[in-house]
């Protein structure tokens, strides 16, 4: 038996039993169905939301870490401007791109990173459609449990993250969730730890089929309800 609080250090029993179910679907949905898959799914969605508990993007960035992510907007003298104010460094890094309007639409504060870190007037518009929720009215909905979930799924659906792992490896999916490889080494430290204890267990249980990972705990808390 295999749960997530196995699998990464540092998750809670309370946000193991509210995520087990969610990332099940999610894994049967989108035929993630390898221990390196689910590796890959895993070690990314846990970075990107600091163990399940982090649903909404941390803007409040010192001077020094505003150089270090968004190079290319600033300089010494404009990070030391914008340090330690989330809502301006969301408006002016994320404005006139990612469907956003201009720094003075305030876009880039309202659709900054929620959920799987979606990200960007346009990519909320799509989610909305897909989802029949209005997402722009109401974006935080996706930073909840839920929309975390049916965001990762949806991200990793459109952008055939499943098919850029055979062809470019870890490292190609860190690329296309990030955009970069910001948080690459820590991420690989996760993937390569979960992924041992997926084989190792897959190796005492050769006919264990990885897309209904966690959906055994599931039964079990059914059962002794």
């Amino acid at each position: 038996m295999m749960t997530l609080q196995q699998l990464i250090p540092g998750v809670s029993e309370v946000t193991a039993k509210i995520y087990e179910p969610l990332i099940s679907e999610v894994l049967q949905k989108e035929e993630i169905n390898t221990p390196e898959l689910v590796a890959a799914y895993l070690s990314n969605f846990a970075h990107e939301t600091k163990n399940f508990q982090s649903l909404t993007e941390n803007l409040n960035y010192s001077a020094q870490r505003l150089l270090d992510v968004f190079p290319k907007y600033f300089n010494v003298k404009t990070a030391a401007e914008f340090a330690r104010k989330p809502e301006k460094i969301a408006n002016y890094v994320y404005a006139n791109r990612m469907g956003n309007g201009s720094v003075a639409s305030g876009d880039g504060w309202k659709f900054r990173g929620r959920g799987f870190m979606i990200t960007g007037r346009e990519l909320y518009q799509k989610l909305s459609k897909t989802l029949g929720i209005d997402l722009i009215a109401k974006p935080e909905l996706l930073a909840t449990p839920w929309g975390a979930c049916v965001s990762s799924a949806w991200y990793w659906r459109i952008n055939g993250i499943n098919t850029i792992f055979k062809m470019a490896g870890f490292k190609g999916v860190v690329k296309t969730i990030n955009g970069g490889y910001i948080g690459l080494k820590e991420r690989e430290v996760l993937y390569n730890s979960i992924l041992k204890k997926l084989k190792d267990y897959h190796e005492k249980n050769p006919d264990f089929d990885f897309n209904l990972l966690f959906m055994h705990n599931k039964a079990a808390d059914s059962s002794a309800a």
